[in-house]
């Protein structure tokens, strides 16, 4: 994934998105329908772990930064009485 999308997240999300079953509920409800082991083959499992793998680093990106930005507000609140 990193070499085929040279950390163009938007391109990224675009692939996952246009191949996704949950895009709109026609998709859905032909998969409920009818499931198919091809969904789960390496090529789309290795994907969506990668897939997984960038949002639980974007997650805890933001965890870290609410941490510190709630800390630098408190100090500021502090400073200011």
């Amino acid at each position: 994934m990193r070499e085929r999308f040279k950390g163009d997240y938007s391109k990224m999300a675009d692939f996952v998105y246009a191949k996704s079953i949950f895009t709109n509920r026609e998709r859905l409800d032909k998969f409920i329908a009818d499931p198919s082991l091809r969904l789960f083959n390496p090529i789309r499992v290795s994907h969506f772990i990668t897939a997984l793998e960038i949002i639980f680093k974007l997650r805890d990106k933001y965890d870290d930064d609410k941490k510190v930005i709630h800390q630098t507000q408190a100090f500021v609140e502090a400073c200011l009485r």
